[in-house]
């Protein structure tokens, strides 16, 4: 991938390539191979081409790791780890060890990051959006200590069609009671899910909201048809992203 040496925004310099996280590769390489199409028209001295970066943090994540670093005599910030990690693989092992920094790291770099943004906080509180995505992967923290925004970052903005037909299964089975909803009819709400280009985890949690709340309210009349199966995916698909159910609305 392609990188600038430095950003310049709001007066200040922030150096993005960094000698430990970054392997430069040969250019002619990239262009044989048709990866980076754009380099020969940019400014050689401007653009490094390097490697996917693949950064892993262990102990958890420090303040230090989610805002840039100032160098008091070069007058430059330094790219935090999360922004050094654009376009590769950013890896946190212990995750749960710092949960307010783990928190700080979500708000500025995992949830932002959804919409293909990052956030740079500045010594002066001037806060710059910059375009930013990065696979995540916190090791050895359980989900339900995570905070609710770091939840919703890194397990539940996953494409349903990620998680495969058994544990997509095994995700609406502990969401959906029997016997209203058996183990047949659950496939077949998977596979409705799995074919939905807008269904992430945190839509298929909708659906089943709305399907046991459809359910309760209709009682021994609900049918769980194909056409109520297919409402239920709709109706996940365009709720609000904090997964709104039935009786919510």
């Amino acid at each position: 991938m392609t990188l600038p040496y430095a950003l310049f925004a709001a007066g200040a310099v922030i150096r993005l390539f960094d000698p430990r996280r970054h392997r430069p590769v040969d250019d002619r390489q990239q262009d044989d191979e048709g990866i980076d199409v754009f380099r020969s028209s940019r400014d050689a001295t401007q653009w490094a081409t390097v490697a996917r970066p693949a950064i892993t943090l262990t102990g958890g994540v420090l303040p230090s790791d989610v805002v840039p670093a100032y160098d008091e005599d070069a007058r430059f910030y330094v790219a935090p780890p999360a922004l050094a990690a654009i376009g590769g693989l950013l890896c946190i092992i212990d995750a749960g060890i710092s949960p307010a920094s783990l928190n700080d790291l979500a708000q500025f770099w995992l949830i932002p990051g959804g919409h293909g943004v990052g956030v740079v906080l500045l010594r002066s509180g001037e806060r710059i959006e910059l375009p930013w995505r990065a696979a995540t992967a916190l090791i050895g923290v359980a989900p339900l200590a995570l905070p609710e925004p770091v939840r919703h970052a890194v397990a539940y903005a996953v494409h349903a069609g990620s998680l495969g037909d058994h544990l997509m299964s095994r995700f609406l089975a502990r969401r959906l009671p029997m016997p209203a909803f058996p183990e047949s009819l659950i496939g077949d709400i998977a596979s409705r899910l799995q074919r939905s280009d807008r269904c992430t985890r945190t839509t298929a949690a909708a659906a089943c909201g709305y399907l046991r709340d459809r359910a309760a309210y209709e009682g021994a009349a609900f049918v769980p048809s194909p056409s109520v199966l297919d409402e239920a995916v709709e109706f996940a698909a365009n709720a609000p992203a904090n997964g709104s159910s039935l009786r919510a609305a």
